[in-house]
């Protein structure tokens, strides 16, 4: 249809025809929505930069295993751990023990 019309409607049939497609799929909602929550998180990063540097926070959302290899080495006042062979196989296991002990180093021969 597009081939039959005159050169200079084109643009502006394919605008309108994008305006209609974008106002009727939700893409301007979405995009409202992301606007605002981009904003809002640019409006609380000052809250948000002291949680993230803070060792332990999110402790509360990671499995079972880092929370209790938290409680463990702060209850034994470790300054460095390794994990056993079990726990080194899991990665995301290991990864969220990396996270969640931080400042704490692994080190494969730590007591």
């Amino acid at each position: 249809m597009l081939v039959l019309l005159r050169q200079e409607w084109k643009p502006l049939l394919v605008a309108m025809f994008a305006a209609v497609v974008l106002l009727t799929t939700g893409v301007v909602d979405t995009w409202e929505e992301l606007h605002d929550s981009a904003l809002n998180l640019a409006m609380n990063i000052t809250d948000l930069v002291p949680v993230l540097n803070m060792p332990g926070s999110g402790l509360e959302v990671v499995p079972q295993e880092p929370r209790q290899a938290a409680e463990l080495l702060a209850e034994a006042g470790a300054s460095s751990y390794c994990l056993s062979p079990a726990l080194i196989k899991d990665a995301l296991v290991q990864q969220r023990i990396v996270e969640v002990i931080w400042p704490l180093r692994l080190e494969p021969t730590s007591p």
